[in-house]
């Protein structure tokens, strides 16, 4: 976009860093995040109202949010798993989560990868089995899960890195010290993401869109 000239406001801002629920999902798809923020949360009380009423109105814009997603009972169970969470926060567990910055941040990180376990599956007993594959000692590790290790170990890795601030830490500091020729390579690594997305999408041969799900 900012390559043809377009401007959008920031819409992920790390969150797979994020010590809570909350804070992942004030880092996760934040324009969707503020829209029902704004015209939902807001309207129905925000935080002016009791706290039986907070967590009703949580309960509504998390409900609204599963079905935004698509017209599927697991959507709205994803949308009920991170509403639940965020209640939990806000009532006690966010205290205990700040006191422990580390295991917050593992513990969120675990919390998100089942909830995208949900928001995947096409039924709730290909979720069910999926989340025991992941969590059972029989079954968390076999020779499948050896060579996708050996297949995508590089993959993981660059993803791993990638999903902190260090690679943009690092960027910006190689611009502003390179000057214009740092400027140059800023557009050029634009180019070639460009490039390889256009190519992942000409090579693959099924690219559903999501939201066709309705």
């Amino acid at each position: 976009a900012l390559m043809f000239g377009f401007h959008f406001l920031e819409n992920f801002n790390y969150p797979y860093i994020s010590k809570s629920v909350s804070e992942f999902w004030r880092r996760w798809h934040i324009s969707l995040g503020s829209w029902f923020r704004d015209y939902v949360y807001i309207p129905l009380g925000g935080n002016r109202v009791s706290p039986w009423l907070q967590y009703r109105n949580l309960a509504i814009v998390w409900m609204l949010t599963g079905l935004w997603h698509g017209a599927s009972w697991t959507f709205v169970a994803w949308g009920a798993y991170y509403g639940i969470w965020i209640m939990l926060e806000k009532a006690f567990l966010g205290k205990w989560l700040e006191k422990m910055p580390v295991f917050s941040t593992v513990w969120t990180l675990v919390l998100v990868l089942v909830g995208w376990v949900f928001f995947r599956s096409e039924t709730f007993p290909e979720a069910i089995t999926y989340i025991q594959s992941m969590f059972v000692p029989d079954v968390i590790w076999d020779e499948r899960a050896s060579y996708q290790l050996v297949q995508n170990g590089v993959l993981l890795l660059v993803a791993f890195i990638a999903a902190t601030p260090i690679p943009k830490i690092i960027g910006e500091r190689l611009v502003v010290s390179l000057g214009r020729i740092g400027t140059t390579m800023q557009y050029g690594y634009a180019m070639l993401l460009l490039f390889l997305a256009t190519s992942a999408l000409v090579a693959s041969t099924f690219n559903p869109f999501i939201y066709f799900r309705f």
